[in-house]
């Protein structure tokens, strides 16, 4: 059973909120229920990943725990060289603009993929372009306060 992923050249260890007994080896997208280092839902596209590390953590280093990274609004975190970091300002993930519907937007990146197509998506401080032809991953965090 693995409890946690690394994919590509993002450094970031993600704990799964359920462990999985096997490794999907098909080219269609993924949905992973992520619990740190943010909480949300990671789209894994096994089709555009060069790698994708499933690990077998400790179970002292695992399970959901406070990683003090509040989000008040729902947010959109891409792949990024240094994994994700709640130190820079303003952080590399990004807030997305409401109205909003997750589940809707989780359905539209996954259309994305599935199609090779690129999709537009709203950001407070702007729009975000995703190429689903070679989008590896994307995670939809819920708010936590």
């Amino acid at each position: 059973m693995y409890n946690a992923l690394r994919i590509d050249t993002d450094p970031t260890t993600w704990e799964l909120s359920k462990a999985v007994e096997q490794v999907p080896t098909s080219g269609a997208p993924v949905v992973l229920p992520v619990s740190h280092p943010l909480m949300g839902n990671l789209v894994l596209s096994p089709r555009s990943v060069g790698s994708a590390v499933f690990l077998q953590l400790p179970p002292d280093t695992h399970g959901t725990r406070p990683n003090g990274v509040l989000l008040p609004k729902p947010a959109l975190y891409l792949p990024s060289p240094i994994g994700v970091d709640v130190h820079i300002s303003p952080p590399n993930y990004y807030t997305l603009a409401g109205p909003l519907d997750l589940a809707a937007l989780q359905a539209d990146i996954i259309a994305a993929i599935d199609g090779g197509t690129f999709l537009t998506v709203k950001v407070t401080l702007g729009e975000v372009v995703i190429n689903g032809a070679e989008l590896p991953f994307a995670v939809l965090c819920r708010p936590v306060i």
